[in-house]
């Protein structure tokens, strides 16, 4: 039971909880009759190498021995801490964070799997998170926000794809590109943030840092990419876009 009780710290402690352990000196340790020091000091029996003698409970030292923990509390998405989750799912969640990273993106299904973890996405966050994707396979690097208008071909195609080709939300979409109205700078911020929130709440913000769409390094004035090697991103049911 310490074992599984340790574990569960592991996973859900936060940064101020502690794990402890009480020591106390022979011939108190393991003694049936002794519990805690009393207010009013108490004789007891030990037996000691087949000799029974007679020892005062205020001799007692006890000890408040602190046990290091590792804290993958952040691993975990929010709903993961919720009271109905299991032990196992809590593990293998924590498990993925430390594993190498894996973006499988199904366009058929509107869906992304991360470290393997699928869920569905709203078109133009699927569709972003596609297209980075999709540079990142063909090792063409990040983008700056500030360009972000010069890929507008490359997104629509990657919208349409999600939508349909005919679909209403597509063809809004390239009509706000020719027009170059609100599709621009301010559009990538508003879908760039609203993925990566979704990818923080599915995940835990440890997983999901190998998918969110950040400036490299961390560093301002960066352009924009994932995390990801060409070796880590597949496209399930589509035709490998590098071949296209």
């Amino acid at each position: 039971m310490g074992f599984y009780l340790g574990h569960a710290m592991s996973l859900f402690a936060r940064p101020r909880d502690e794990v402890t352990h009480v020591l106390v000196n022979p011939p108190f340790e393991g003694h049936p009759d002794f519990y805690f020091p009393p207010q009013e000091p108490e004789m007891l029996r030990v037996t000691e190498n087949g000799r029974v003698r007679r020892v005062r409970t205020d001799a007692a030292r006890i000890t408040l021995a602190p046990i290091p923990i590792v804290r993958l509390r952040r691993s975990l998405p929010p709903e993961l801490l919720a009271p109905e989750t299991s032990y196992s799912e809590a593990i293998a969640l924590a498990q993925r964070s430390l594993d190498p990273p894996r973006l499988i993106i199904d366009i058929e299904q509107r869906r992304a799997s991360c470290s393997g973890q699928h869920f569905r996405l709203p078109g133009a966050q699927l569709a972003l998170l596609a297209w980075m994707a999709d540079r990142m396979r063909r090792a063409r690097g990040g983008v700056r926000r500030s360009n972000i208008s010069d890929h507008a071909g490359e997104i629509l195609h990657w919208r349409s794809r999600v939508t349909g080709e005919h679909s209403g939300s597509s063809e809004g979409l390239e009509q706000a590109w020719r027009s170059r109205s609100s599709i621009d700078e301010s559009w990538f911020d508003q879908t760039k943030s609203r993925l990566n929130s979704a990818l923080d709440k599915r995940l835990g913000r440890d997983l999901a840092r190998h998918y969110r769409i950040e400036q490299e390094n961390g560093r301002r004035n960066q352009p924009f990419t994932l995390a990801l090697t060409p070796d880590q991103i597949e496209f399930a049911q589509l035709q490998d876009p590098r071949q296209e």
